[in-house]
């Protein structure tokens, strides 16, 4: 063989399988990047940078105040253990910290998971507010790549919601998605949420919740044969209001009743007796600004810790006065001293600050003893009462120091149980009165914070936390869309995309819609950086996504000058994602059955129109204008199709399927080879068949030639490429095949249209 000749065959094998092959050349033909930002840099790049994975840390051992296992019936503890194993994900919900922790521990136990090294904890409160969470991104890396893992995810803060939604809703990544890829990262998740909050309005909850009644924990040592019974009982008195809804107080409640033997009393009369009435005053002492002040704070945002407390009362009073009368010594005219009463002016911080214990006690308001140390009413029960009278009696107050929160930021608080009570007063304000505090008001306050932040991102993910909570109302729900649209049509389109980008998972939220709008309606900088995060949404979240968008393809006939920027866009996305899926996926999944290659991955029955949709985006006549003015290759579709049946069957040339699986990789190309058939089918494309058969013995040629051109390595490897030349023999001959069970058809068509 001469030198000639053999560089020759190398280039050919090169642009088949070597470096700077046919699909990684034409995937560099079609990626885009976007433009720099104008400050250069991504203020949050840092933070962006960074995994969930990289906060996980070790699991904190139980305390020893803490229940044990012996808490738990063994049958239940069983149950939600085996479903753990099953699903490697369990949900579970208790509002008693030190019982749930408990839980966990006893889950773990159970389980046989041993080693400290094997018990990891995930705090999504504590992670950076740049980072929104979502299940997708325990899938980065393997915590141990040798044994299985127990991660507890706490997801009890606001910013936690995105993660949960990313478990629980349907479409976005799925259960049997989940489940898999967290067997392969050897991961078993116990999740833990708050169910009233994050879960309740879920009909079908894809994985197992174990929802932990903290109260029957209560009530089973002192009523063992009965606790069930009367744990329903106070529950349903409690949706009736009859008891406080507030946890803390609920708690001070049941804990001074069963101390005293007279709850049995209390549920016979339907529930406790508060000692607060509609006539008795608000405190104690008079009734002063001072005191109604902490009275709405403690009532309207419940179980502060002190400091935090502290800070809304006094972030609420502002720079509010009071008249203060004060008894002077004076010296009259004749020298005498007299006593007279003056008035002055105080701030009311100034009089917090010097009598913060004794307003407290006026208002009789207290603070708990237990770790988590907060702020609550001595009553059991007089929170829920006085928020009625506040709404009564003093209605423009509640409103007005409602405004005030947001005009001083609140919502931007450090503290997650701060944010939590602005965001639930605002959905409360929104439901009752829109007119006032609807889509305008919300749209404007957005525009303030974000012009005034310093940091818009960061202002818009609070405001996405916000829209994700209204989300979840039914109410409420056609607000964000309304607030959506309203930015786009003001051209304020980067403040849509970073909201669309936060709001992703949420529940009746179509992302990808807006994705769309944002695509077509944006400028072109704006463009780009919502191509390359819609991109990054497909390879993360999958084939579905990438179906989707295929409903963006503009019909074959349009003239290209007429596409709108998504058509372009989803002609772009659809062939890098195909292109790059292919490069990019690993050889070891070669042959894999059912096979992990996203392209592929369909049953018998979804096969043919999911493969027709690929040979219709890979013949699509506007590729040439939007990518690549030498689209269709039909060198490329060769060679892509060719790997797609080496990933089918591997090296092996047979991949096995499972015994109860009725479609096998044979029937899956089957189905591919006929919808490419059908697909070239076109008398104008006569010269494209020919072209890729010819490809496909050419490739076959190289293959042959393939052990002598790389001497030891390719010696090395002389049963792989045997099999790859069989399986590009056996893909020429289900084309011609199919094509020669398509001409008769072909023949009928002409002779009806004659």
């Amino acid at each position: 063989m001469s030198a000639k000749t053999k560089n020759s065959e190398m280039r050919d094998y090169n642009r088949i399988e070597g470096k700077g092959n046919i699909i990684a050349e034409q995937l560099q033909l079609v990626v885009i990047n976007p433009p720099e930002t104008k400050s250069g840099k991504d203020k949050g790049a840092s933070s962006q940078d960074k995994n969930l994975l990289d906060f996980v840390a070790d699991l904190p051992e139980p305390r020893l105040s803490d229940p044990t296992s012996a808490a738990f019936g063994d049958h239940e503890l069983r149950d939600y253990s085996n479903a753990l194993e099953a699903d490697r994900l369990l949900l579970l919900s208790c509002a008693d910290t030190s019982l749930s922790r408990a839980a966990v521990a006893a889950i773990i136990e159970s389980i046989g998971i041993t080693g400290k090294e094997q018990r990891k904890f995930l705090n999504l409160g504590s992670i950076p507010a740049s980072i929104t969470p979502d299940v997708h991104q325990l899938f980065d890396r393997a915590i141990n790549p040798t044994a299985d893992v127990v991660l507890v995810v706490e997801a009890l803060a606001e910013r936690a919601r995105p993660f949960v939604d990313s478990l629980v809703n349907d479409g976005v990544f799925g259960r049997d998605f989940i489940r898999e890829s967290l067997g392969t990262h050897r991961l078993l998740v116990v999740c833990l949420v708050d169910s009233q909050r994050f879960v309740a309005r879920v009909e079908d909850l894809p994985f197992e919740h174990w929802a932990i009644s903290s109260l029957e924990f209560r009530l089973r040592p002192h009523f063992p044969d009965r606790y069930s019974d009367l744990a329903a009982k106070i529950t349903a008195q409690r949706n009736d209001g009859r008891w406080s809804r507030a946890e803390t107080d609920f708690d001070r409640q049941l804990s001074a009743l069963l101390k005293s033997d007279g709850l049995l009393a209390a549920i016979e009369m339907g529930g406790p007796i508060s000692a607060t009435d509609h006539t008795a005053p608000l405190a104690d002492s008079d009734q002063s600004p001072m005191h109604l002040a902490v009275l709405y704070t403690a009532t309207f945002y419940p179980d502060l810790a002190p400091m935090e407390f502290a800070r809304v009362l006094k972030t609420l009073l502002g720079d509010e006065q009071t008249t203060i009368s004060e008894k002077v010594p004076q010296k009259g005219s004749d020298g005498t001293m007299k006593v007279e009463e003056i008035q002055r002016k105080e701030p009311l911080v100034k009089i917090w600050e010097e009598r913060s214990d004794a307003i407290l006690r006026e208002c009789r308001l207290i603070t708990t003893r237990e770790s988590n140390r907060s702020v609550v009413f001595a009553d059991g029960g007089r929170r829920d009462l006085l928020r009625v009278r506040f709404e009564e009696e003093y209605g423009v107050y509640v409103e007005t120091r409602f405004v005030r929160a947001w005009e001083k930021r609140l919502i931007f608080d450090v503290s997650d149980r701060i944010v939590a009570d602005v965001i639930r007063l605002t959905i409360e304000m929104a439901a009752t009165d829109p007119n006032q505090f609807g889509r305008d008001w919300l749209l404007d306050n957005l525009e303030q914070l974000c012009n005034g932040s310093g940091d818009s991102v960061a202002a818009l993910r609070r405001f996405a936390e916000l829209f994700r909570s209204m989300l979840a109302e039914p109410q409420l729900d056609a607000l964000v869309p309304a607030i959506l649209e309203r930015l786009l049509q003001t051209r304020r389109h980067q403040y849509a995309l970073e909201l669309v980008k936060n709001l992703r998972f949420a529940p009746r939220f179509d992302d990808l819609y807006w994705l769309k709008q944002i695509i077509d309606r944006s400028d072109d900088a704006v463009r780009a950086t919502a191509y390359m995060y819609l991109y990054n949404e497909v390879r993360r979240r999958g084939i579905g996504v990438f179906r989707e968008i295929a409903r963006w393809l503009p019909p074959t006939g349009r003239d290209p000058l007429t596409y709108s920027p998504s058509n372009a866009a989803a002609l772009r996305l659809m062939l890098q994602y195909c292109l790059e899926t292919t490069e990019r996926f690993s050889p070891e999944n070669y042959g894999l059955w059912p096979t992990r290659f996203p392209l592929l991955a369909s049953d018998a029955e979804s096969a043919p129109d999911d493969f027709a949709l690929l040979v219709q985006l890979l013949l699509h006549p506007g590729i040439k204008a939007v990518v690549n003015d030498s689209w269709p290759d039909p060198d490329v579709l060769a060679l892509l199709v060719s790997r797609w049946v080496f990933i089918l069957f591997g090296y092996g040339l047979i991949a096995e399927a499972a015994a109860d699986d009725p479609f096998s990789p044979e029937a899956s190309m089957r189905v591919l080879v006929e919808q490419l058939v059908e697909g070239v089918r076109a008398p104008e494309l006569r010269h494209f068949r020919q072209s890729m058969i010819e490809s496909w013995e050419g490739m076959s040629d190289v293959f042959a030639l393939a052990p002598g051109l790389l001497g030891a390595e390719g010696r090395s490897r002389r049963q792989e490429f045997a099999a790859k030349r069989a399986l590009v023999k056996k893909l020429i001959s289900e084309f011609r095949r199919f094509q020669r069970d398509l001409r008769p058809i072909a023949r009928q068509q002409q002779a009806a249209t004659a």
